[in-house]
């Protein structure tokens, strides 16, 4: 559940990132074609591998170390500011 949490934080700041982006037209026809094909294979080899886990894992994986150093940058600045900033 709380990692649930995590990663609605995380896609809800990455879907607020994309709203600042000037509106277009969609996607490239290439690119969607692309998606396309992935998801397709996806969906093909999700009989034997299951591939919706393999990236679901990861974005926990991705979510983690996003906050590992979102930890360490917080810090960082906050002992620049302090005066006790090594380096």
């Amino acid at each position: 559940m709380i990692i649930t949490a995590l990663l609605y934080i995380l896609y809800s700041i990455i879907y607020v990132l994309f709203l600042l982006l000037p509106a277009s037209q969609g996607l490239p026809s290439d690119f969607s074609a692309g998606l396309a094909f992935m998801v397709g294979q996806a969906e093909q080899w999700n009989g034997f591998v299951p591939v919706y886990h393999i990236i679901t894992i990861f974005g926990l994986i991705f979510a983690f170390e996003a906050g590992v150093l979102l930890y360490k940058t917080v810090n960082w600045i906050l002992n620049k500011i302090r005066g006790s900033g090594g380096g």
